[in-house]
């Protein structure tokens, strides 16, 4: 029995495509250079993120996306899109707030 074609408010459309590429040679995931594509990389290996480590890669989810956020190739851009300007509030969306007890002191803190 087919299934009912799903509701049009339920579909999306992709403005833009990134292609990566795989380099098994030096075991990991490369981008086509562009900040956007770096952006996103760093934003895909951080919401997969595990505790064991990747067999590609070698690295977590997070230590690769914090590696990325620490390269040279995402420094070296000195002007920021609105798509990766989007795509760093939803990397920093991913870590846990912290706030102190009292606001002052950084002695006691709670973490949501």
């Amino acid at each position: 029995m087919p299934l009912p074609p799903p509701e049009t408010s339920a579909l999306c459309t992709a403005d833009k495509v990134q292609a990566y590429e795989i380099d098994d040679l030096l075991r990991r995931i490369v981008d086509n250079g562009d900040l956007p594509g770096k952006v996103l990389l760093c934003y895909l290996h951080a919401l997969t993120s595990h505790c064991l480590p990747d067999r590609l890669t070698g690295h977590t989810g997070t230590e690769q996306a914090l590696s990325l956020l620490k390269s040279a190739s995402l420094l070296s851009f000195d002007r920021l899109g609105k798509t990766s300007i989007d795509l760093f509030f939803k990397i920093a969306a991913l870590s846990p707030s912290r706030q102190y007890c009292p606001s002052h002191l950084t002695m006691a803190q709670s973490i949501e």
